[in-house]
């Protein structure tokens, strides 16, 4: 895929002899209607397997997420500053920057939330019709490529004879691994899934979690989850956010990065359990 229309260099990390992390935030600042969810936040997120993001509701779990492809902007009474360096190819680009390719962006860090949105239209359309209107692949390229991603998601089998139905006529699982397909086909290069199981039961969540375990040797996949055993499952890493809000308009982030082994997931335990009621 090309890179984005806006390169830049980050200081001292313009080469691929530091890419272990392909995103760099600092001093990440994110306000809505001048309250603080996100304050002075520094953050490295490798590039390589299943980061979970954990934590309680009011944390600033999905605003982190959403500023990774900008999508924060476009709730009301936004507000936010700081940098976030992403490494498409051998430089990072501050996807911040005013001249940044919004649709280009999200086409490279691609989302799947919380509940399946597919489209009101058909399978097929679901993906061919993004493909079609930011992409120039002609007919048959398309249809390879949709093919191709709804194998991916293990969803070709159950679909291929009805192509033309309605998406919404899908089971709650099948919907969320359209959508996964959906995003798989523009290419991305990062996958970003908030609670992308909260809405599926425990059987069907298992499968999403299993398609995630495969999925994470293609693409960096950075993910928000409110169960700290689908995060012993599928983390390779875990970051813990916690706030503390000091008064209407102040709050403390304190944020924390564990690896999985047995140790750290008892410490990282105890730290998301710990309570803030005291504040």
């Amino acid at each position: 895929m090309e890179p984005l229309p806006y390169t830049k260099p980050l200081n001292g990390a313009g080469t691929n002899n530091d890419l272990s992390s392909f995103c760099k935030i600092t001093d990440l600042n994110v306000a809505f209607h001048g309250r603080k969810v996100l304050h002075n936040l520094n953050l490295s997120l490798p590039d390589s397997g299943i980061t979970v993001i954990v934590g309680p509701s009011g944390s600033g779990k999905t605003t982190l997420l959403r500023a990774l492809n900008r999508l924060n902007e476009h709730f009301p009474g936004y507000s936010g500053s700081g940098q976030i360096n992403m490494s498409f190819s051998d430089t990072y680009q501050d996807i911040n920057h005013s001249h940044m390719d919004l649709a280009a962006l999200r086409r490279l860090v691609g989302m799947v939330f919380q509940s399946p949105n597919v489209l009101p239209t058909s399978i097929v359309r679901n993906i061919d019709l993004p493909l079609k209107l930011v992409t120039s692949m002609d007919k048959g390229a398309r249809q390879e490529r949709m093919v191709r991603a709804l194998q991916e998601v293990h969803l070709w089998d159950e679909v291929r004879d009805r192509l033309k139905d309605s998406a919404q006529h899908l089971s709650g699982g099948q919907q969320q691994r359209l959508c996964l397909a959906r995003v798989l086909a523009l290419r991305p290069k990062i996958l970003l899934l908030d609670e992308p199981t909260a809405s599926l039961d425990f059987k069907t969540a298992q499968r999403i979690e299993d398609l995630l375990l495969e999925l994470k040797q293609q693409y960096p996949i950075i993910a928000v989850s409110h169960s700290l055993q689908q995060t012993r499952r599928i983390a390779d890493r875990i970051v813990v956010m916690k706030t503390v809000r000091l008064n209407a308009n102040s709050i403390s982030l304190n944020v924390t990065i564990w690896n999985t082994c047995s140790c750290c997931w008892c410490r990282c335990s105890d730290l998301y359990f710990q309570s803030d009621d005291k504040h």
